[in-house]
């Protein structure tokens, strides 16, 4: 059996999934294919080329399957490239709201090590200790974590207008 509809599998797949999903696919086709004959799923009620047909009806499930799986998976993915971009955004705000609690530079140094500059060249480049850096960092993402879970936390010290619900800013 599966020398004989081995082509005729390839080709309908080959027609709707990508190429270096056929063969995984064929075999599935068959598997399933031969679970159902052993199980007496499969019986030819009339003359024709009904195995064909049945064999034809596995493989559109698998497609079908295949592709609800595949947009589903793409749907997740969307998801969460959205989600870590609104959590982005909202940090980039929060970082911003609090700019004012801060000295320039103990401000600029948490930053720039936030974004990824070396501790040891924000040192340098602001004129402070690596430690300074890292004590920065920690008391600037203090406050930003604080506004994040609780944004009635900027106080009037802040210097930041605008922060009731629903108001702009």
């Amino acid at each position: 059996m599966f020398y004989l509809y081995m082509p005729l599998v390839r080709r309908l797949l080959a027609a709707r999934v990508p190429e270096q999903e056929v063969e995984d696919m064929e075999q599935e086709v068959f598997k399933t294919a031969f679970e159902l004959i052993e199980n007496g799923r499969f019986e030819k009620r009339f003359h024709g080329p009904a195995f064909r047909k049945w064999l034809c009806r596995i493989v559109f499930n698998k497609v079908g399957n295949f592709r609800k799986k595949r947009e589903r998976q793409e749907s997740n993915s969307r998801g969460r490239t959205a989600d870590i971009e609104e959590k982005t955004l909202l940090a980039r705000r929060a970082l911003e709201m609090v700019r004012p609690e801060f000295e320039p530079t103990t401000y600029e140094a948490a930053v720039q090590f936030i974004e990824g500059g070396p501790a040891s060249e924000v040192a340098a480049a602001l004129g402070k200790s690596v430690n300074a850096v890292y004590i920065a960092k920690s008391r600037v993402m203090k406050r930003v974590r604080a506004v994040l879970e609780k944004p009635g936390e900027l106080g009037s010290e802040s210097g930041f207008k605008g922060s009731s619900p629903g108001g702009e800013s």
